[in-house]
């Protein structure tokens, strides 16, 4: 999974348009870098690193879904998926987007609205993904009692 962002410059060599290309997304490129020349072939990390960016994309395209049809579109992308493993991809989503807070007061203010909005957007995804029964109901991604991860 550290290599999950690797193929970001591509998609500018690619002229990435998030609609228009989805074979050149970078997350699926890493994944087809990481099977090809580190041959990894659990299927549990390959879907890690393709679905790692699902929780913002899927958070932009709530604007065009009901709820219900919301809950059927997880179920559909994250069709492959165990329970553990969407637990995996909200706690990886957490740690990718995680950044030191800033010692600059000047660069606090735009820290602080990027981490509202990333919050936002992973409460959103985790009830969805227990509204579409894709994470238990008391699912808690960063548990007091650490042994229950």
């Amino acid at each position: 999974v550290f290599l999950h962002d690797i193929c970001k410059k591509d998609e500018e060599f690619y002229h990435y348009e998030h609609g228009r290309y989805p074979k050149r997304h970078h997350a699926l490129l890493a994944c087809q870098l990481a099977e090809a020349l580190l041959e990894i072939k659990d299927s549990s990390i390959l879907r890690l690193i393709r679905h790692h960016d699902d929780h913002h994309r899927l958070y932009r395209e709530q604007a065009y879904y009901s709820d219900k049809e919301m809950q059927d579109r997880f179920r559909d992308v994250l069709h492959n998926f165990e329970s553990e493993e969407v637990e995996a991809l909200i706690r990886f989503g957490y740690i990718d987007r995680y950044s030191p807070k800033p010692k600059s007061k000047k660069k606090l203010p735009q820290y602080k609205k990027l981490q509202l909005m990333y919050q936002n957007q992973m409460d959103w995804f985790i009830r969805m993904a227990k509204q579409s029964h894709l994470v238990s109901e008391n699912f808690n991604p960063f548990p007091k009692d650490r042994t229950s991860i």
